[in-house]
């Protein structure tokens, strides 16, 4: 018996030194450049003025290799204004589809001035990274540019680390799979199939990041920000001693009503658990009351 735990504990060893670690989670060694933004300004319409492009702040304008033979995610921001809020939305909606992409999140919302309604709306866009430059510069040909931002981040040292703990992995599963077809000792067959559990989890995760990885490089993501403004291209806002009034008043409505609601919904916080934890004792008390009173 002696030996059969002997070369259990040996077995077991020999695993543990093939890869390091028996958690599940998956480390990610740190891109080999930092991201980098480019931020286009414009102040005239879209498909006029010039564009210029500028590093943001604190960002590495590192040398990109070709995008061919790297991974890189790449996303944007996009602010535009818009005086055809209805045609610019079903614009954006056949774009996603020509180009292969869906609306991933969206959110439309309205507000009055002076008795007319102006629209805004996010968007959360996913679109085919090799359509990502033109759907771009389409969605800039849709209206006024208020402001446009590119990141772009290097993923391929995540992607070759995760690819060689995959593998790893791979062949410590190859090597108990000999071992289980080798033995028949309940005890080492016991010991070999929760470690086979394990391993195969971790397996999972790592294709499970790789999936993460491979997805993201391979759509990228366009937050786009849309917003309705009058026929001369101004934002209108509450003007005048009375519009001024008007908005200062039901700014402070709302914020009042908000004060109610977070008051009502402390005080049951505290209360409740009182109430609960005070329940037992008035039983007990009603109980005795009752004895005495009998």
């Amino acid at each position: 018996m002696m030996k059969n735990y002997s070369l259990i504990v040996v077995l077991l060893l020999i695993l543990a030194a093939c890869g390091a670690g028996n958690g599940v989670s998956v480390e990610m060694s740190p891109a080999i450049a930092e991201p980098v933004a480019e931020v286009w300004v414009t102040g005239g319409m879209a498909g006029g003025g010039a564009y210029f492009a500028t590093p943001a702040a604190g960002s590495f304008a590192a040398p990109a290799p070709a995008l061919s033979e790297r991974m890189v995610i790449r996303n944007s921001t996009l602010s535009l204004n818009t005086t055809e809020f209805d045609y610019t939305t079903a614009a954006i909606e056949n774009l996603v589809i020509s180009f292969g992409g869906f609306i991933e999140w969206s959110n439309t919302w309205s507000r009055t001035v002076r008795g007319e309604e102006f629209w805004s709306t996010n968007y959360t866009l996913r679109i085919p990274s090799v359509h990502f430059d033109e759907m771009n510069t389409e969605l800039m040909r849709l209206g006024t540019i208020i402001r446009f931002e590119v990141l772009s981040e290097d993923v391929t040292a995540q992607f070759q680390d995760a690819t060689s703990r995959l593998n790893i992995r791979l062949e410590e599963e190859a090597r108990i799979l000999t071992m289980l077809e080798a033995t028949d000792v309940l005890e080492e067959l016991i010991a070999l199939e929760a470690r086979l559990a394990d391993v195969r989890i971790i397996i999972e995760s790592h294709r499970q990041n790789l999936e993460d990885i491979q997805h993201m490089v391979s759509f990228s993501t366009i937050e786009l920000f849309l917003q309705e403004v009058d026929d001369d291209g101004i934002m209108p806002t509450f003007d005048g001693f009375f519009g001024q009034i008007g908005g200062a008043f039901g700014s402070s409505i709302g914020f009042s009503l908000a004060l109610v609601e977070n008051f009502f919904v402390l005080l049951a916080s505290i209360t409740l658990p009182l109430i609960i934890l005070a329940s037992p004792f008035l039983a007990i008390f009603l109980v005795i009351r009752r004895k005495n009173k009998a």
